[in-house]
C-alpha cells in the first residue's frame, strides 16, 4: 500500500538521521496498514537493530526473510548486521544469497560484503575475486577500491596494488573519498614497492605542512 510505504520512508529518514526513538510511530502506523510487506518487516528491523535490541532485530529480520525468502535486501541487510555484531559466519550466509540475485540493484555492496567475509575466513584470493566483481558493478566506490589495494598488498601483489589505489586516489581528488593517514600510509607504501614515483611525489605533497608565514 502507497500509505504504508511512505510511513516506512519516513521511518527509515528517522533512522538515518540518528533518531530511532522518533521512526517508532510511523513504523507503527505502516505496520497497521501493512503488516506483512517486506519494506515494513525491513524498517523494523533496521529500527531494532538501531536500538540495540539485537534480539528482536534477529527475530523481524528471521520472521521478513520467512514472509520473503527472495528478497536480496533483506539477505544483505541482515547479513551485514549479522557482521556489526561479531555473527560473521551468518552474516556471510546471508550476504551470499543475496549476491547471488543479478537483479539486486544493491549487488555490488553484497559482493564487497562477501570480498569482506573472504578475508575474515583468510581467503585473500577469494576477497579478491569477490571486491573485483563489486568495482564492476560499481566503480565509483572508493571503498571497495582501497579494500582492494589492500588484499592485493597481502597477496605481495604491489603493481596491481599501486592500479587499484590509484582508482581510489582519484575518487578522493574528485571528492567521493577523503585521505586520512591510514590510506595515506598505505599509498606511499604500495608506491614505494611498486616503483610508483609518481604516486609517492603526489602523496608526500599532500601530506607537506605548510611553510610557516606562506600566503593562503
Amino acid at each position: 500500500m502507497r500509505a504504508a510505504q511512505a510511513y516506512v520512508r519516513l521511518g527509515l529518514g528517522y533512522l538515518q538521521a540518528g533518531r530511532p526513538e522518533s521512526a517508532i510511530k510511523p513504523l507503527q502506523r505502516a505496520k497497521e496498514l501493512d503488516p506483512n510487506d517486506v519494506e515494513v518487516l525491513n524498517a523494523w528491523a533496521m529500527m531494532y537493530a538501531a536500538q540495540g535490541e539485537q534480539g528482536l532485530a534477529e527475530q523481524t529480520f528471521d520472521q521478513a526473510i520467512a514472509r520473503h525468502p527472495a528478497d536480496a535486501r533483506l539477505h544483505n541487510n541482515y547479513g551485514a548486521y549479522l557482521f556489526s555484531v561479531g555473527k560473521a559466519q551468518q552474516g556471510c550466509a546471508q550476504v551470499k544469497l543475496a549476491a547471488e540475485d543479478p537483479l539486486y540493484t544493491q549487488r555490488a555492496q553484497a559482493f564487497e560484503n562477501l570480498g569482506r567475509c573472504a578475508l575474515i575466513q583468510g581467503d585473500l584470493a577469494g576477497a579478491r575475486e569477490n571486491l573485483n566483481r563489486a568495482v564492476k558493478l560499481s566503480p565509483m566506490s572508493p571503498q571497495t577500491w582501497y579494500a582492494l589495494a589492500q588484499v592485493d598488498m597481502k597477496l605481495s601483489d604491489p603493481k596491481q596494488a599501486a592500479i587499484d589505489f590509484s582508482f581510489f586516489n582519484r575518487l578522493v581528488k574528485q571528492g567521493y573519498a577523503k585521505h586520512n593517514p591510514e590510506t595515506l600510509a598505505l599509498g606511499k607504501r604500495i608506491a614505494e614497492q611498486s616503483g610508483n614515483k609518481s604516486l609517492l611525489e603526489e602523496l608526500n605533497v599532500w601530506t607537506q605542512p605548510a611553510t610557516p608565514g606562506a600566503s593562503e
